[in-house]
């Protein structure tokens, strides 16, 4: 079994999706001056590895896992500074990101 922890944080734009990322507490952590598993990681890199951006081009970015023979994810961190907005990252990847994937169904 090959699995992934990944951050999710979707918007309406990429842009927009990076920007709340920049604002909440990950990119305290992934800035971080101590020796952590991100110290070093670009933003930009950052970015492009985990579950950031619209809902299509998260969608894509698990299709892409899913080709290179990723079983499944198993930790996925949502981007929020609050449990609203944590609820609200987690309503939009059920309805967006999930719904793209059903049971049993290959990309």
């Amino acid at each position: 079994m090959v699995g992934l922890q990944t951050v999710v944080c979707l918007a309406s734009t990429a842009e927009k999706a990076r920007e709340r990322l920049e604002r909440s507490t990950f990119e305290l952590f992934r800035t971080s001056p101590r020796d952590t598993m991100m110290k070093g990681v670009s933003l930009d890199k950052y970015v492009a590895d985990n579950l950031i951006g619209t809902p299509d081009q998260v969608c894509a970015k698990v299709a892409a896992f899913e080709r290179a023979g990723l079983d499944g994810f198993y930790a996925t961190l949502f981007v929020a500074n609050t449990v609203s907005e944590m609820l609200e990252q987690m309503r939009l990847f059920a309805k967006y990101v999930i719904q793209a994937f059903p049971a049993g169904s290959a990309s």
